[in-house]
């Protein structure tokens, strides 16, 4: 399976970057959309589309011709038995650390944009009602004036009359 160091323009750092941001495969890369791969820092919208292009070159190229054979009773204790101690490297736990850190990057981002949203809500509600206030002394402003201009106008045709 190809690395995402495999993608032209991804160096270890930047991988490390990605896989932090939960973006840990060659596929994951190829499918994601520029804009996402801009949040991660060191890519810019223009870079992540080269990235991109480049990533599905590399999965199309990795992809594996055949279905492999079932593995056989004896592989499998095998690997079983080298599984504990992959994760005394530390390499399998860092693996899952970086996707939980991950997620609690994605609920922090969530949580800031949600309350950001709730902000604009009650700056634009609070707003809509000092509009409303506004309308009111308004219209309060004009029924004050059409009832001195219907007084002036009445005393005006009776002016007129009189002539």
């Amino acid at each position: 399976m190809a690395k995402l160091t495999d993608i032209t323009g991804i160096g270890p750092a930047l991988a490390g970057r990605l896989t932090d941001a939960g973006i840990t495969t060659v596929d994951a890369v190829a499918k994601a959309t520029p804009s996402a791969l801009a949040e991660v820092q060191g890519l810019s919208v223009a870079s992540a589309r080269l990235v991109i292009a480049d990533a599905r070159k590399v999965a199309r190229s990795s992809a594996a011709p055949a279905k492999a054979a079932p593995k056989a009773p004896e592989a499998k204790a095998a690997e079983k038995a080298t599984a504990p101690a992959a994760k005394k490297d530390g390499k399998a736990k860092k693996g899952s650390k970086g996707s939980s850190k991950s997620k609690a990057k994605a609920k922090s981002k969530l949580k800031k944009a949600s309350a950001k949203k709730a902000d604009r809500k009650k700056k634009a509600k609070k707003q809509l009602e000092a509009r409303i206030d506004s309308l009111g002394n308004q219209i309060a402003a004009l029924g004050k004036a059409q009832k001195k201009l219907t007084k002036q106008l009445k005393e005006a045709k009776a002016a007129r009359k009189k002539l």
